[in-house]
């Protein structure tokens, strides 16, 4: 199905045209582990402060499982150990919470279980945000020009 890529604002519940989740604490979903859905699918990660940008967009074949490792990442810095699996992101992520930003996180309410579909939603949802805001999501890329997280 040919879709027209729509800019709006990255955060909006339907940002590119597609079926995002509500926002909710990136932390304290771990607590309702339920919340995260168990399937594959596309996510996205803000820091609540903020109105218009994101700080990652991820897909994984199980969504659940993949945010479990970027908490493991995170947690790994925190700890004085390196940047790198099991989540790049993860020491970006742990930069601006440390800055004091409030994690958040949305998915894609219908599972994407097709790994090129998956892919391609992520990259086009990357290409929407640097439409709607001049630049990647802030943690996106992070390894490859941030030495200093």
């Amino acid at each position: 199905m040919k879709r027209t890529l729509t800019m709006g604002n990255p955060q909006d519940i339907d940002w590119v045209g597609r079926n995002w989740s509500r926002w909710i604490d990136f932390h304290s979903a771990f607590d309702r582990e339920s919340e995260i859905p168990r399937q594959p699918g596309v996510y996205r990660i803000r820091d609540a402060h903020s109105t218009s940008t994101l700080l990652y967009i991820g897909e994984s074949i199980d969504i659940r499982a993949r945010l479990f490792q970027l908490r493991n990442a995170m947690a790994k810095v925190a700890s004085g150990g390196p940047q790198g699996p099991p989540h790049w992101a993860g020491a970006g992520i742990l930069h601006y919470q440390q800055l004091g930003a409030v994690i958040q996180v949305s998915w894609l309410l219908d599972a994407v279980t097709d790994e090129g579909e998956r892919k391609g939603i992520e990259c086009e949802s990357i290409a929407a945000h640097r439409w709607a805001s001049g630049k990647n999501p802030e943690c996106q890329f992070i390894a490859l020009h941030r030495r200093d997280i």
